[in-house]
């Protein structure tokens, strides 16, 4: 049964195998392969529609490997990949403003709000969900960067700030660790990601207040020994700030959608690739996010072996190996402005980058 529409699928599948110099001969399959829930495991070689129903996102965080939470003006919703389906979270967060990250380590918000900073658990009663702290800071940071990294809470920038906020969750405790003394106004509305392999903070485009003027540069912040630098041999392909970008799981590509076109950057590299071509419409998308398509156990195998050298040792995982190469992770594009046609489509990682390395 053939049921891979990629002529190199096969080929690509058995390349662990060959690596090993088996002589394996293999079919692949799904059980219930004519039924719908079945057809869902298949590889899609294509963008794949989720929904036409979505909500005016304000912020987007992974949960889990297969989950995603988007906090929009009037609450939270839960997206789950394997389902496909938005439910409403039950999480009461009225009079809670500010700029919101959700860390997935720690299961909780950090809200950095005009006079507080606040940690909220949603797994608690609302009573006993808020820890908040008193700042002087203000609404300076608002429209500023966010994250959660090292037991700390980074606040980035903003309209009117060019500092770097650490604030410590632990002993409630926060400084001003960092001026960018070019924004003498405000460092606007630049994308932030957590390398935690390096342990390190990338700091991507934003928009110089005092010269009206946006950012191709990428800042990069190290965790360990506490400083800023600048990364001298990439830039954006153009200046931007507040800007849909996404991070790849295995935390080695950074995509992010620029004036209209959508491109990926290998980190360690000097070049940002454009792959404005693979893009399902000519929309304004607003968010973007990686998350897993499925379990690695749904995908059900069939193979069979001929052994042809006397001296080879066949192992009995050939289905761990064909499990652990199949790559289930999704990367997810939506459209989500009130005022446009709203739309969520999803496509495997391997079929938007070429040569994806895992």
């Amino acid at each position: 049964m053939q049921i891979i529409d990629n002529a190199n699928s096969i080929s690509e599948f058995l390349l662990p195998l060959a690596e090993k110099n088996f002589c394996v001969q293999a079919r692949i399959m799904l059980r219930n392969y004519d039924r719908p829930l079945a057809r869902r495991f298949l590889i899609k070689r294509r963008w794949t529609k989720v929904s036409d129903q979505s909500h005016d996102i304000r912020g987007i965080f992974q949960k889990s490997n297969s989950k995603f939470i988007a906090r929009t003006y009037d609450g939270m919703w839960e997206f789950d990949s394997t389902t496909e389906k938005w439910e409403e979270l039950n999480i009461d967060m009225e009079d809670i403003y500010g700029n919101t990250f959700y860390s997935k380590h720690t299961n909780k918000f950090y809200i950095y709000d005009p006079k507080r900073f606040i940690i909220f658990d949603p797994n608690k009663p609302k009573s006993q969900a808020i820890t908040q702290y008193s700042h002087q800071y203000g609404s300076l940071s608002i429209n500023g960067a966010l994250m959660f990294a090292d037991g700390k809470f980074h606040v980035i920038g903003g309209y009117d700030s060019n500092r770097h906020i650490i604030f410590d969750a632990e002993t409630g405790e926060s400084e001003v660790h960092h001026e960018f003394k070019e924004c003498k106004q405000g460092y606007f509305a630049p994308g932030l990601v957590h390398i935690e392999a390096k342990n390190e903070l990338l700091m991507i485009g934003g928009y110089n207040t005092t010269s009206d003027e946006s950012f191709d540069i990428i800042r990069k912040y190290s965790l360990k020994e506490k400083k800023w630098s600048i990364l001298e041999a990439v830039k954006l392909p153009t200046k931007r700030y507040d800007f849909p970008y996404s991070l790849t799981n295995n935390q080695k590509y950074l995509i992010v959608f620029l004036n209209g076109s959508l491109y990926f950057w290998k980190l360690g590299t000097n070049e940002f690739i454009d792959i404005s071509d693979k893009l399902p419409k000519k929309h304004y998308f607003k968010s973007m996010i990686m998350t897993g398509d499925c379990k690695k156990d749904e995908i059900i195998i069939a193979g069979f072996i001929r052994n042809e050298c006397k001296d080879l040792v066949i192992p009995v995982e050939i289905m761990d190996m064909i499990k652990n190469w199949y790559i289930c992770e999704y990367f997810h594009i939506l459209n989500l402005s009130a005022a446009r046609n709203k739309s969520h489509w999803k496509i495997n990682i391997c079929d938007l980058i070429p040569d994806y390395e895992r």
